[in-house]
């Protein structure tokens, strides 16, 4: 396989870039990234907003998710409640207070597609992102 896919699948490098772009914002809250991270993809996630979703990106352990889920009940930016299905199951929930936050990871995510795509048309763009849905699929069939 080539070295640059295997890179950008692995993503390191683009967690990198990441990074670099919230490195302020992370300073300025004392956040850790995978804070950051956690409060924009549950601010994404709808009903795919349980630890283990977050555990299934594969990106960081539950150890880690666990640590950071608390840092962020704690401060105010997560609150978390119990399935009504299964007590075993907890549904997170971002809170007002991370709003701030959020615009501020958004404005450095928008700035990061600005840099990694200004380079592609729109047909290219539309194309990529229909790829990289089947390719995420594949991954997801193959898992099981």
């Amino acid at each position: 396989m080539q070295t640059n896919l295997d890179a950008l699948l692995n993503g390191s490098e683009y967690r990198r870039l990441f990074d670099r772009n919230t490195a302020e914002i992370q300073k300025k809250y004392g956040l850790c990234k995978i804070d950051l991270f956690i409060l924009n993809y549950l601010s994404q996630a709808k009903e795919n907003n349980t630890p283990k979703h977050i555990y299934e990106l594969q990106m960081f352990t539950r150890g880690h998710i666990s640590q950071s889920m608390k840092r962020l009940g704690k401060a105010g930016y997560l609150r978390m409640e119990v399935d009504k299905h299964d007590n075993r199951v907890f549904h997170c929930f971002v809170t007002e207070y991370a709003s701030e936050i959020l615009a501020q990871v958004d404005e450095a995510m928008e700035s990061i597609h600005r840099k990694l795509f200004r380079q592609i048309s729109p047909e290219q763009m539309t194309q990529f992102l229909e790829i990289a849905q089947v390719i995420n699929r594949n991954i997801i069939e193959e898992l099981g």
